[in-house]
């Protein structure tokens, strides 16, 4: 219970881990992959594929067709990169890890101009854009002017490396908001930053 080994038999040593991930039963001899068995000296598996003929091969105590291409890592659906490999090259991501790097860089940079905003009109008076008294008085207790969101003057779309700048953000109602895109927010937008430092 303490971590240390109390009876270690057979390979002193032994990681029992496998191909694929499996886990090496000792007692039983077998190695489990999550939802089957597979036995290292019949080499096949001896519990049929939970997906049954879905995974493409007739035989159900198959793996892939092809081990050198594939791989099924939980037992149920088969993966094939395109060029052949697995996994990602060190320092490259995904497309979805980009996108969602790229929305939480725009979230970012909206709530550091906020926080700018409110920081400018604590000490100048005034902010990148004419508040009125009552939203000035919103700006300064909540951080942020209901009614109003964060433009990126310069697409992000275009300008993915100003996503988290916040003097590339100004702050626009919705309707003046979509009027910057010309009616559509996919129409990109440009122009001069701002600076509130």
């Amino acid at each position: 219970m303490d971590g240390n080994v109390i009876e270690e038999t057979g390979n002193k040593g032994m990681v029992p881990f496998l191909f694929q991930g499996q886990y090496y039963d000792c007692e039983t001899g077998l190695a489990y992959n999550r939802f089957r068995y597979y036995s290292p000296k019949m080499g096949m598996y001896v519990s049929q594929d939970p997906i049954g003929l879905a995974s493409g091969i007739l035989n159900l105590y198959g793996y892939v067709k092809d081990t050198c291409w594939l791989i099924d890592p939980l037992g149920l659906k088969t993966y094939r990169r395109k060029n052949g490999r697995f996994g990602k090259k060190p320092g490259r991501k995904s497309k979805a890890n980009k996108i969602a790097e790229i929305e939480l860089n725009r979230r970012k940079g909206v709530k550091e101009a906020w926080r700018q905003e409110q920081a400018m009109v604590r000490t100048e008076g005034y902010g990148t854009r004419q508040w009125s008294p009552t939203e000035i008085k919103e700006l300064l207790e909540t951080g942020k002017v209901s009614g109003y969101e964060g433009h990126h003057i310069n697409s992000v779309s275009s300008h993915p490396e100003l996503a988290s700048d916040p003097n590339n953000i100004v702050f626009k109602t919705k309707e003046e908001h979509l009027m910057e895109h010309n009616g559509d927010f996919h129409n990109p937008t440009s122009g001069e930053l701002v600076n509130r430092i």
